[in-house]
């Protein structure tokens, strides 16, 4: 029998994450709580209320976005993109990893393999710095 949950944590080389489903009318919204830096989120949308933990585990390493506090009082909505021209190329292409923050925003090439919910506080502020 497969087990599926509403709600339960995940570990990722970024840490252990809380998640929890927010019933939509079509599907769920599932937010992602860092355990030890709940002002950091992630969040992804699946189709159905229920998911199973192994999916729990894969939106964590991929979501839609993420936001994250600099640690100098700035808080970033975090999104993955491929560069228009490289859209339908292989998954080792570069990706856009983009930072929002009000009127800025950065971008900065990162392997096609990267995982947004993977990073840690410290690869992300490495790579924004490298976006500067």
């Amino acid at each position: 029998m497969i087990t599926t949950m509403s709600s339960g944590n995940v570990e990722l080389r970024s840490g252990r994450w809380d998640w929890r489903l927010q019933e939509q009318s079509r599907g769920a919204l599932v937010v992602f709580t860092h355990c030890r830096r709940p002002q950091d989120e992630m969040r992804t949308w699946v189709e159905s209320p229920e998911i199973m933990m192994f999916d729990a585990d894969e939106n964590a390493r991929d979501p839609v976005s993420r936001t994250w506090d600099d640690g100098f009082g700035t808080r970033w909505r975090l999104s993955m993109s491929a560069p228009p021209a490289q859209a339908s190329q292989e998954s080792e292409e570069p990706l856009w990893l983009i930072f929002e923050s009000g009127y800025r925003i950065e971008r900065v090439d990162v392997p096609g393999s990267t995982h947004l919910g993977e990073l840690t506080p410290g690869e992300l502020s490495r790579l924004l710095a490298a976006a500067d």
